[in-house]
């Protein structure tokens, strides 16, 4: 392992820190790998505090950062599903009748996802941000979805609602503000075509 990494005084306390807070929370946010998360901050404080700067690269190296294409389809998902949630609320009861109410509601990423850590997190700065709280797509972010991750892989589903997304947006007389029972039922269910248009 060859060290690439130079921290000054400030930086790594700061990052100390950091990982401290990390430490305390992580089994609040992940009840099931919490206390696995929490003793890998620990190992990280301690590679920090002691200067162990050959270990360095385990920090780094160990921790991804979350892509900038992933945030952004990340943003785009919790946007698409508040789009869906708000369509679908103002359909008729017949209407909903026609849809798989559960297919509406944002669930999160699963355990299975390429990044769901790094994601799990962004959803919750997401959350809690003063920055975001009036962009599109936070009301979808939950604590309990955030808790209780679905089983299997959720990001293909959503990248496939986001490209079928892309094919509405593409048709005249979108309007993109809501969306019809047609589209929600493209947007939820396995049809090939899009909807006719209205």
């Amino acid at each position: 392992m060859t060290n690439k990494y130079h921290l000054d005084y400030f930086e790594k306390a700061v990052l100390s820190n950091q990982y401290k807070i990390l430490q305390l929370l992580a089994p609040a946010f992940n009840k099931d790998g919490g206390i696995y998360e929490a003793n890998k901050y620990k190992n990280y404080i301690e590679i920090l505090d002691s200067n162990l700067v050959e270990l360095f690269p385990e920090i780094f190296e160990g921790n991804y950062e979350l892509p900038h294409d992933i945030q952004r389809d990340v943003l785009a998902i919790t946007e698409l599903y508040e789009l869906m949630e708000t369509s679908y609320s103002y359909l008729s009861l017949d209407e909903q009748r026609e849809i798989d109410g559960d297919k509406i509601v944002f669930n999160g990423f699963g355990r299975e996802d390429k990044y769901y850590t790094e994601i799990r997190d962004f959803l919750t700065a997401l959350n809690n941000s003063e920055v975001f709280e009036d962009r599109p797509g936070v009301r979808v972010v939950t604590e309990d979805m955030l808790e209780f991750p679905p089983v299997g892989p959720m990001l293909p589903l959503y990248k496939q609602q986001l490209g079928r997304l892309e094919v509405l947006k593409a048709r005249p007389g979108y309007i993109g503000n809501m969306l019809t029972v047609e589209e929600l039922k493209y947007l939820t269910e396995g049809y090939d075509d899009a909807p006719p248009l209205q």
